[in-house]
């Protein structure tokens, strides 16, 4: 995922509408992911995403925890549905929860951690 965007102010769309003018937002799909094709793969990498958001929920959650908290709660949503779900459609439904959860983190995600 990228960096969180410091700009935050607005809502969702003015949020989402800056992310083109950050230099590490890439216009597709960058480094960091690759869509797997095999389903165990395409269920590992999903579960995986949803393990790292709920931690980047945990860690920057604190000042936008509603909508960062989607950034958990899609992803996961979507690995619920796998089994009901046609398998040609998994490997583009993962690469679209992967670009929302990347977005949702960055446009919402606090630069500050929390703290206990």
């Amino acid at each position: 995922m990228y960096g969180r965007h410091t700009g935050g102010r607005g809502g969702i769309d003015d949020r989402l509408a800056r992310l083109d003018s950050l230099a590490t937002w890439p216009s597709r799909t960058g480094p960091g992911f690759t869509l797997p094709t095999g389903p165990d793969q395409i269920r590992a990498q999903l579960a995986a995403l949803v393990d790292a958001a709920t931690l980047r929920y945990l860690l920057y959650g604190h000042g936008t925890s509603v909508m960062l908290v989607h950034s958990v709660t899609a992803p996961n949503a979507l690995l619920r549905a796998l089994p009901v779900l046609d398998a040609p459609l998994w490997a583009p439904s993962l690469s679209a929860a992967w670009a929302a959860t990347s977005a949702l983190t960055t446009v919402y995600g606090n630069t500050a951690r929390a703290t206990a």
